[in-house]
């Protein structure tokens, strides 16, 4: 094995400890090494994502950047070098720099399907984050993850959960119809991720709360309860508004029965725990 590689398994095995000053080090030595446009562009994407793990999001800019303007690199490595640019601003709270970098992802010849998806991602993200004015605009972002050829299926996942979501916070009074329509999307979506999944069933119960449609509210709720590898968190969320639903029917039994259900989810959401408490206790023995 070269000596450049043998940097790069050294620079593994340091990170592999927590030992991310030292591993950076070794991926260092190992970009002193490379021979090649493909050994530089590895070494600069471990040297970067080393900085990323030890907190310093802007100085693992510059050896991304670097990846990204390779000549002899491939278009892979290129936009992969490229999206993680976006990744980093994001994280340094630097939105525009952050929407920049992902926008430059899309026009790079040959960048890989999945490092596209994801910076459609990040222009959504970034969109959103400015308020509601740009939520359309947001929106536009995320629906063009599931048309984006090759897209990752869980960008495409996160995507339509994002759609909802839009819709949701900017009215759930004026588009809980067309945030329902997203979520349903989302569930029925073949091979996205679990999490994303069992928050849009979460979210349809709680569109169906809002529509005053209590019984098939509970009926949603309950099948976040039986969704195996759902997230804990909208577990408990669901698990609560069942209880919650109960109670503002005057139905305090079955409510208590419910809140006390809460308190079982494990890794459940501790608001929701807190917040069944509450409840109970406004409950009369």
């Amino acid at each position: 094995m070269s000596a450049f590689w043998d940097a790069i398994n050294a620079g593994h095995a340091r990170r592999g400890l927590g030992k991310q000053a030292e591993g950076r080090a070794e991926f260092e030595r190992a970009l002193s090494l490379a021979a090649s446009d493909e050994e530089r562009a590895e070494a600069l994407m471990q040297v970067g994502w080393s900085l990323c793990a030890e907190g310093s999001h802007v100085q693992a800019v510059a050896p991304f950047e670097k990846v990204a303007a390779l000549y002899a690199a491939d278009s892979y490595r290129k936009s992969q070098g490229q999206v993680a640019v976006g990744h980093c601003f994001w994280h340094a709270s630097k939105v525009a720099e952050a929407r920049a970098a992902y926008e430059k992802v899309l026009t790079l010849p040959g960048a890989g399907p999945w490092h596209k998806s994801d910076a459609l991602l990040g222009i959504g993200n970034a969109l959103s984050g400015e308020g509601k004015h740009k939520y359309r605009e947001s929106r536009s972002a995320f629906e063009r993850v599931p048309k984006s050829d090759g897209a990752h299926p869980h960008h495409v996942s996160q995507a339509l959960n994002m759609v909802g979501n839009l819709f949701w916070w900017e009215s759930s009074e004026r588009f809980w119809r067309e945030a329902r329509a997203a979520y349903e999307k989302t569930i029925t979506f073949q091979g996205g991720h679990p999490h994303h999944q069992s928050h849009a069933q979460v979210m349809l119960g709680h569109t169906y709360r809002h529509e005053g449609n209590y019984p098939v509210a509970i009926e949603e709720f309950r099948k976040v309860l039986s969704m195996e590898l759902g997230h804990p968190h909208h577990k408990s969320d669901a698990q609560f508004h069942i209880a919650v639903t109960y109670f503002e029917l005057e139905n305090h039994e079955r409510a208590r029965e419910e809140l006390e259900k809460v308190r079982s989810i494990r890794l459940g959401h501790e608001d929701h725990v807190r917040r069944a408490q509450s409840y109970l206790d406004r409950i009369k023995p």
